[in-house]
């Protein structure tokens, strides 16, 4: 992880660097391309102001006789007499008469002498009362930037080169600490896993933030809870498969020894004794196997346009001599011409079957429980209510997990496993639909669940 976090400030500093060279070059060709235009323009203007004073010296003195002093001036830097500072030559300048003569020189050579080349046409001619009195030479080769502009270019590429060491190391610093403050996170996380490879799913990432690193902290966290529900689902999964099995194998057990040893005789009465127990084995595991396939969604479904009140009715004829048989009234009320819906016929009548007898074993003698149906936008809903003793707050949320059972002194043999509401509500979620309960304690219980419509 530190090496990580090493190679993505490596990488940041690499960006930093090519974007500030970038600049860096960019600027530096800017400012030496402007920098250079201005020295052209401002040597222009000085070649105006020096051309300007010779012919004045001229037109006051008659002749060039004393005009070298006004020459070095003019071309000398910081030395210039009404040209201003700074407004001296960086090149050669050469003062020639009409006759060729060099009469003032900038570095005082050839005074006297013939200049070879003065009728070539870059000369600057000198003209006063519309004749020329002399012709001003600039050494092209000596041009260029002088000593103060490259000066100022060096110290231009110096500051760049300063900013982008500075800007390199800041990058570097930076980069080094988002990739430490990015990484956090990530190193939180890698350490929860580790601990989850191990079976612990008790650890959390507290990292805060609304990023996209937050989000994927929160949901590992979710994530976590969710396994150790699993995992703890699934303990309890193991003891109570492991409790429900015990019973009826023990009788079993216990009932063929003693037939071995001769302790009981085989009687019709036995035989059936051990038949239920059978019976009570086989169902328990069907239904355990029914709810592994709906949890798993490989539950073989047959979903087609039905007709809910033949299913409804149809269930609660077959529990209605049960529920007569313990004096509880069970009634169905539906909404007229109910559409149909889409579904399974036989797991929609499982569904009924279960959310019905559960409501009948939990209701006393003299109570109803009151089976309707109606439209609820665009899916059907179901509520079968009891007059039974109710649910607990504290135990709402579990009344659909497997082998939950809300009043826990009631007997298995006539409780049933606890698994009918677990299968009731994948079969409900596999068709598309929702289950809920509602309930208050001494006031009954009612349940819900939607399917939708065709």
């Amino acid at each position: 992880m530190h090496s990580l976090s090493f190679r993505i400030a490596a990488v940041f500093l690499v960006v930093v660097i090519a974007a500030v060279g970038l600049v860096a070059v960019l600027a530096n060709q800017a400012t030496e391309t402007e920098f250079h235009r201005y020295v052209r323009g401002a040597g222009s203007m000085r070649t105006q102001r020096l051309q300007a004073a010779l012919i004045d010296y001229y037109r006051i003195r008659g002749s060039w006789e004393g005009v070298q002093s006004v020459l070095e001036r003019g071309v000398a830097p910081g030395r210039g007499q009404g040209l201003g500072p700074g407004a001296g030559f960086t090149e050669r300048a050469t003062l020639v008469d009409t006759r060729g003569v060099i009469v003032a020189d900038s570095i005082g050579k050839g005074l006297g002498e013939k200049a070879p080349d003065w009728n070539r046409p870059t000369g600057i001619p000198l003209e006063w009362n519309g004749e020329t009195i002399g012709v001003l030479l600039l050494d092209a080769s000596a041009r260029g930037p002088g000593l103060l502009e490259n000066q100022f270019i060096a110290s231009v590429n110096r500051s760049l080169l300063w900013a982008a060491l500075l800007a390199s190391a800041l990058a570097l610093a930076l980069g080094f600490y988002l990739s430490r403050r990015l990484l956090l996170p990530l190193r939180l996380l890698t350490q929860a896993a580790g601990k989850v490879s191990q079976g612990n799913f008790t650890g959390r990432v507290s990292y805060s933030s609304s990023d996209e690193v937050g989000q994927l902290a929160r949901a590992f966290n979710l994530m976590l809870e969710d396994l150790a529900r699993i995992d703890e689902l699934k303990k309890n999964l193991v003891a109570d498969v492991a409790h429900e099995l015990r019973t009826p194998l023990t009788v079993l057990q216990g009932s063929l020894e003693a037939l071995q040893d001769g302790v009981i005789e085989l009687t019709p009465s036995t035989l059936k004794s051990l038949h239920e127990e059978t019976v009570r084995l086989t169902r328990l595991v069907h239904d355990l196997q029914e709810l592994s396939l709906a949890e798993a969604g490989q539950l073989s479904l047959n979903l087609r346009p039905i007709a809910p009140e033949v299913t409804l009715g149809q269930t609660v004829e077959t529990l209605r001599g049960a529920a007569a048989s313990k004096g509880i009234e069970l009634t169905l009320k539906t909404e007229p011409d109910l559409p149909r819906i889409k579904a399974d016929d036989d797991r929609f009548a499982q569904i009924l079957f279960n959310l019905i007898s559960n409501a009948v074993r939990y209701t006393p003698p003299g109570g109803s429980v009151r089976v309707r149906a109606k439209r609820s936008g665009s899916q059907l809903e179901v509520a079968i209510g009891d007059d039974g003793p109710g649910i607990a707050p504290t135990d709402l949320p579990h009344v659909f997990d497997r082998f939950y059972r809300a009043d826990k002194s009631r007997a298995r043999s006539s409780g049933g496993a606890g698994l009918g509401l677990a299968i009731a509500r994948q079969l409900v979620r596999a068709q598309g639909g929702e289950i809920w309960v509602e309930s208050q304690p001494g006031r009954g219980t009612t349940f819900f669940f939607t399917l939708p419509l065709v």
